[in-house]
């Protein structure tokens, strides 16, 4: 009698964790389809410092998003180089990464919905070659990528209609190699603060992985709870 009662459990412990898993897969791969929408500038004129060497070129953009909140948002956005020269001093070059002496050409993008209402931002970096080489009337492609922090909450990705490009212009000079530890020590001191927001972001995001790890753990100790009660009724 003893040994058809633990059978019984391992039995109904099965079930009860095999409907769990079913209800989760069928639940993960509702998630883990891919979504795609259409968007379009939100004006084609670039905000900030840039905005009388490129602009965007008016049209609608293919955007994709990946499974989960934290889900990768992809789309490439062309931009066109207009004739106005770029400002660069006296034998300077124009820089590309953030590690180049020359000058930088920043940029972020902020997603907006129908209305113009702000969402939020998604992407921060540095015009490229194929973007910052560009000769008037040219145009190349900027390829926009989320940044793992960015989480999208509720129907926001749904909300997401149009997008607009802010720039920054800066005459970046980097100290070489052999600076003393003091000048390494005031360069540290002098780092973008949008490293502070990433930090912050990816603080933000962790907690809330915690938490669904956690609610993921009570609804699996729900189910064995339930199955020792079951047994305790059998008794």
């Amino acid at each position: 009698m003893k040994r058809n009662l633990i059978a019984l459990f391992v039995a109904t412990t099965a079930i009860l964790l095999s409907s769990c898993g079913g209800e989760n897969k069928q639940n993960q791969q509702v998630q883990e389809s891919e979504m795609t929408k259409t968007v379009r500038p939100l004006n084609v004129k670039l905000q900030g410092d840039l905005a009388d060497y490129f602009e965007i070129v008016d049209k609608d953009y293919k955007v994709t998003k990946e499974a989960g909140g934290f889900a990768t948002v992809k789309f490439n956005i062309e931009i066109k180089r207009l004739d106005k020269a770029l400002p660069l001093n006296a034998g300077e070059e124009i820089a590309t990464y953030s590690s180049d002496n020359g000058l930088l050409l920043g940029y972020n993008v902020e997603i907006f919905d129908e209305n113009g209402d702000f969402i939020k931002k998604i992407d921060e970096g540095h015009f490229k070659e194929d973007i910052a080489m560009l000769n008037p009337g040219e145009t190349g492609f900027l390829k926009v990528e989320s940044y793992v922090s960015v989480y999208f909450e509720g129907d926001e990705f749904e909300k997401f209609a149009k997008f607009r490009l802010t720039s920054t212009l800066k005459h970046n000079l980097v100290e070489s190699s052999d600076t003393s530890s003091t000048d390494s020590e005031t360069a540290d001191a002098d780092e973008d603060p949008s490293d502070d927001e990433f930090d912050k972001a990816l603080d933000k995001a962790a907690k809330k992985m915690d938490k669904e790890l956690d609610k993921a753990a009570k609804k699996m100790d729900k189910a064995l709870d339930d199955a020792a009660n079951a047994l305790n009724d059998l008794w």
